[in-house]
């Protein structure tokens, strides 16, 4: 026998997969079957669970269908033998979601009547874009698009777009569901920026011993240095001692591998990489050895490890998405802080290793390269 909330178990699955393709008018009726109560039922325990059963579903609000049985010696009963879910609202109520689909039904129909039948797809494809939204932001979305159907975006920024009501941060926020049915082309986009230092005064960034500046401004300069390191933190990155023919860049953790991307030149560079001895750390080796394959770690082995075990931690499991990418040394390395942590791997953070040791390594493997 099954209760109320089997169904309702049944009927949010049912819903979940299901209901994008409802507000495209695409249903059909499922039936749950309540598996009635038999005679042998009522036998076992003298009808008290099948009479609790019973009135566990007398006056259910959905639609019920019932069959004939004779129950025993308590008689013949039109018994609820199963549920039937004949129309998308059904199901939202049986799921305990009727509000949810009913707020879903009506912002979409706003939109469809504001904007054409055509921006239907698009959005019930992805609810969770718009499903959560008040009145003022359909009003805010509708007039975004409406401004877009009429008015051209080539090489503006988003603050330049002069929208009534609806500032950047608003569209920024929006973004994907305005894509959704108005993809934002030839829009002027924050550049991606890299931090460089010269770790060698006579080896300047341009014009400058510490810039801030445009990937793609620095991708086309012509670069003198033979040695980038990368670090991964910026303190460290600020600290960085003096190393003859050097530069230092600022990975800021997962950017690395997105900012080498945009550097071109520097696979014509002897590049080093140093980040956090923890999983999080080695994953960024591993992302950013794809984009530079010939890039070796500096401070990132076995030997640097055991020197500062005293300084680690437990840190979080953020394994390499292909260990491929990381050298037998770094294995081993990894290896050793999972076989040392208690339940997770230990973290070594770069700014807590002696400096001294720092700039003796820095000199022997980066400065001599």
């Amino acid at each position: 026998m099954k209760y109320r909330e089997d169904v309702q178990a049944q009927a949010e699955t049912f819903y979940r997969r299901n209901h994008r393709t409802w507000l495209l008018g695409e249903f059909t009726p499922r039936t749950i079957s309540l598996q009635p109560p038999t005679a042998r039922d009522v036998a076992a325990d003298g009808g008290r669970a099948v009479g609790a059963w019973l009135a566990h579903w007398a006056g259910h609000p959905g639609k019920v269908a019932t069959v004939r049985k004779r129950l025993g010696y308590l008689g013949t009963y039109d018994v609820p033998a199963r549920v039937v879910l004949d129309t998308p609202a059904a199901v939202a109520a049986a799921a305990g979601c009727a509000e949810e689909w009913a707020r879903m039904v009506a912002v979409l129909d706003l939109l469809v009547d504001a904007l054409g039948d055509e921006v239907r797809a698009p959005l019930a494809a992805q609810p969770q874009l718009w499903e959560q939204w008040s009145d003022r932001e359909v009003s805010q979305y509708i007039d975004v698009i409406c401004w877009l159907r009429e008015n051209d975006t080539e090489g503006q920024f988003l603050r330049q777009l002069p929208i009534p009501g609806v500032d950047t941060k608003w569209i920024g926020d929006h973004r994907k569901a305005v894509d959704a049915v108005r993809l934002l082309q030839g829009l002027r986009e924050k550049p991606v920026m890299v931090e460089m230092r010269t770790l060698d005064p006579a080896l300047r960034v341009g014009d400058f011993l510490h810039v801030l500046c445009p990937v793609a401004e620095l991708a086309v300069r012509q670069v003198v240095v033979d040695n980038i390191i990368i670090v991964e933190n910026h303190q460290t990155f600020l600290a960085l001692p003096p190393l003859k023919g050097t530069w230092a860049m600022f990975g800021g953790g997962y950017q690395a591998a997105s900012l080498v991307t945009g550097l071109g030149w520097l696979a014509e560079k002897n590049v080093h990489y140093w980040g956090d001895l923890d999983s999080h750390g080695f994953d960024m080796v591993s992302r950013t050895r794809a984009v530079l394959p010939a890039m070796r770690t500096v401070l990132m082995d076995l030997d640097t490890i055991i020197h500062h075990e005293d300084l680690a931690v437990e840190g979080a499991i953020a394994q390499p998405e292909d260990t491929a990418y990381l050298t037998p040394g770094e294995r081993r390395a990894l290896d050793f802080l999972h076989e040392r942590a208690r339940e997770r791997c230990l973290r070594i953070e770069q700014e807590r290793l002696d400096f001294p040791w720092v700039r003796a390594q820095l000199e022997f493997h980066v400065g001599r390269a």
